[in-house]
Protein backbone atom coordinates (compact mmCIF):
# COMPACT_ATOMS: atom_id res chain seq x y z
CA UNK A 1 0.00 0.00 0.00
CA UNK A 2 0.71 3.72 -0.26
CA UNK A 3 1.97 5.72 2.47
CA UNK A 4 -0.67 8.48 3.25
CA UNK A 5 0.78 10.30 6.26
CA UNK A 6 4.07 12.45 6.38
CA UNK A 7 7.41 11.29 4.06
CA UNK A 8 4.63 9.56 1.67
CA UNK A 9 6.99 10.19 -1.51
CA UNK A 10 7.16 7.65 -3.48
CA UNK A 11 9.30 6.70 -6.72
CA UNK A 12 7.47 4.00 -9.27
CA UNK A 13 9.82 2.48 -11.80
CA UNK A 14 7.71 -0.12 -14.61
CA UNK A 15 9.53 -1.90 -16.73
CA UNK A 16 7.87 -4.93 -19.55
CA UNK A 17 7.52 -7.60 -16.35
CA UNK A 18 7.64 -5.72 -13.11
CA UNK A 19 6.31 -2.62 -11.71
CA UNK A 20 8.47 -1.36 -8.71
CA UNK A 21 6.94 1.12 -5.73
CA UNK A 22 10.30 2.84 -3.66
CA UNK A 23 8.88 4.40 -0.53
CA UNK A 24 11.06 6.92 0.79
CA UNK A 25 9.56 6.25 4.65
CA UNK A 26 11.38 3.55 5.57
CA UNK A 27 12.67 2.37 2.40
CA UNK A 28 9.82 -0.03 1.76
CA UNK A 29 10.00 -1.38 -1.79
CA UNK A 30 7.53 -3.58 -3.56
CA UNK A 31 8.69 -5.75 -6.53
CA UNK A 32 5.19 -6.82 -8.35
CA UNK A 33 5.18 -8.67 -11.19
CA UNK A 34 3.01 -8.06 -14.18
CA UNK A 35 2.69 -12.13 -14.71
CA UNK A 36 -0.07 -13.99 -12.85
CA UNK A 37 1.06 -17.24 -13.71
CA UNK A 38 3.99 -15.84 -11.09
CA UNK A 39 3.53 -18.66 -8.34
CA UNK A 40 2.19 -17.34 -4.95
CA UNK A 41 5.22 -18.76 -2.30
CA UNK A 42 3.94 -20.74 0.81
CA UNK A 43 4.75 -18.24 2.89
CA UNK A 44 3.83 -14.93 4.36
CA UNK A 45 6.00 -11.97 3.27
CA UNK A 46 5.84 -8.58 5.47
CA UNK A 47 4.65 -6.35 2.38
CA UNK A 48 1.97 -9.22 1.01
CA UNK A 49 2.41 -11.19 -1.89
CA UNK A 50 1.46 -8.82 -4.89
CA UNK A 51 0.55 -9.57 -8.57
CA UNK A 52 0.55 -7.04 -11.14
CA UNK A 53 -2.21 -7.06 -14.11
CA UNK A 54 -3.40 -4.39 -16.72
CA UNK A 55 -7.50 -3.34 -16.91
CA UNK A 56 -7.29 -1.16 -19.48
CA UNK A 57 -5.27 1.80 -18.43
CA UNK A 58 -5.32 1.17 -15.22
CA UNK A 59 -2.64 -1.30 -13.23
CA UNK A 60 -4.78 -3.26 -11.25
CA UNK A 61 -2.70 -5.01 -7.35
CA UNK A 62 -3.71 -7.72 -5.88
CA UNK A 63 -1.73 -8.82 -2.59
CA UNK A 64 -2.04 -10.79 -0.27
CA UNK A 65 -0.24 -13.46 2.08
CA UNK A 66 0.57 -10.57 5.15
CA UNK A 67 2.31 -10.84 7.90
CA UNK A 68 0.01 -9.91 10.82
CA UNK A 69 3.22 -8.10 12.60
CA UNK A 70 3.18 -5.83 10.09
CA UNK A 71 0.12 -3.86 11.32
CA UNK A 72 0.48 -0.60 11.96
CA UNK A 73 -0.99 2.24 14.24
CA UNK A 74 -4.83 2.14 14.04
CA UNK A 75 -4.60 -0.22 11.07
CA UNK A 76 -4.63 -4.08 12.70
CA UNK A 77 -4.65 -7.15 10.07
CA UNK A 78 -4.73 -10.88 10.36
CA UNK A 79 -3.61 -13.47 8.23
CA UNK A 80 -6.55 -12.79 5.92
CA UNK A 81 -6.20 -9.30 4.66
CA UNK A 82 -6.27 -9.14 1.03
CA UNK A 83 -6.02 -5.67 -0.94
CA UNK A 84 -6.53 -4.73 -4.33
CA UNK A 85 -4.97 -1.57 -5.43
CA UNK A 86 -5.92 0.57 -8.70
CA UNK A 87 -3.77 3.08 -10.46
CA UNK A 88 -5.13 4.95 -13.22
CA UNK A 89 -3.45 7.83 -14.95
CA UNK A 90 -5.90 10.56 -14.90
CA UNK A 91 -3.13 13.27 -16.18
CA UNK A 92 0.22 14.03 -16.88
CA UNK A 93 0.69 14.60 -13.35
CA UNK A 94 -1.66 12.69 -11.46
CA UNK A 95 -2.23 9.17 -10.41
CA UNK A 96 -6.04 8.29 -9.50
CA UNK A 97 -5.33 5.73 -6.86
CA UNK A 98 -7.59 3.31 -4.92
CA UNK A 99 -7.37 0.69 -2.53
CA UNK A 100 -9.85 -2.10 -1.12
CA UNK A 101 -9.39 -4.13 1.78
CA UNK A 102 -10.70 -6.76 3.13
CA UNK A 103 -9.95 -9.11 5.79
CA UNK A 104 -12.87 -10.99 7.19
CA UNK A 105 -11.07 -11.43 10.98
CA UNK A 106 -11.15 -8.16 11.37
CA UNK A 107 -13.61 -5.89 9.34
CA UNK A 108 -17.61 -6.93 8.86
CA UNK A 109 -17.01 -5.10 5.13
CA UNK A 110 -14.28 -4.24 2.76
CA UNK A 111 -12.90 -1.12 3.09
CA UNK A 112 -11.97 0.87 -0.18
CA UNK A 113 -9.63 4.28 0.24
CA UNK A 114 -9.54 6.77 -2.48
CA UNK A 115 -6.74 9.59 -3.00
CA UNK A 116 -4.96 11.22 -5.86
CA UNK A 117 -0.95 11.25 -6.14
CA UNK A 118 0.58 14.30 -7.91
CA UNK A 119 3.70 13.82 -9.45
CA UNK A 120 6.95 15.29 -8.14
CA UNK A 121 8.06 18.83 -9.94
CA UNK A 122 10.96 18.12 -12.44
CA UNK A 123 14.04 17.79 -10.95
CA UNK A 124 12.61 16.80 -7.49
CA UNK A 125 13.79 13.72 -5.98
CA UNK A 126 13.22 11.37 -3.24
CA UNK A 127 16.19 11.49 -0.95
CA UNK A 128 16.84 9.06 1.89
CA UNK A 129 14.59 9.13 4.69
CA UNK A 130 17.43 9.03 7.53
CA UNK A 131 19.57 11.99 6.51
CA UNK A 132 16.54 13.91 4.32
CA UNK A 133 17.96 17.27 6.27
CA UNK A 134 21.09 16.97 5.21
CA UNK A 135 19.80 17.22 1.61
CA UNK A 136 18.55 20.70 2.17
CA UNK A 137 20.70 22.15 5.04
CA UNK A 138 24.22 20.74 4.21
CA UNK A 139 25.45 24.04 3.22
CA UNK A 140 24.12 25.83 6.28
CA UNK A 141 25.89 22.90 8.44
CA UNK A 142 29.18 22.74 6.83
CA UNK A 143 28.99 27.35 7.28
CA UNK A 144 28.08 26.99 10.75
CA UNK A 145 31.41 24.26 11.00
CA UNK A 146 33.72 26.50 9.63
CA UNK A 147 32.19 29.46 11.74
CA UNK A 148 32.89 27.12 14.66
CA UNK A 149 36.42 26.34 13.01
CA UNK A 150 37.32 30.21 13.07
CA UNK A 151 36.16 30.85 16.69
CA UNK A 152 38.67 28.25 17.88
CA UNK A 153 41.20 28.90 16.30
CA UNK A 154 41.10 32.69 17.41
Amino acid sequence: MVGWFYNANMQIIQSADYVILSAEMTHDVRIIPLDPAMPIPAYAQWMGHSTGYWEGNTLVVESKKFRPEQSWFFFRHSDQLEVIERFTLSSPDEIYYSYTITDPEILSEPVTVERNITRRALGEYVYEYACHEGNYSLPGILAGARRLEQEIQN
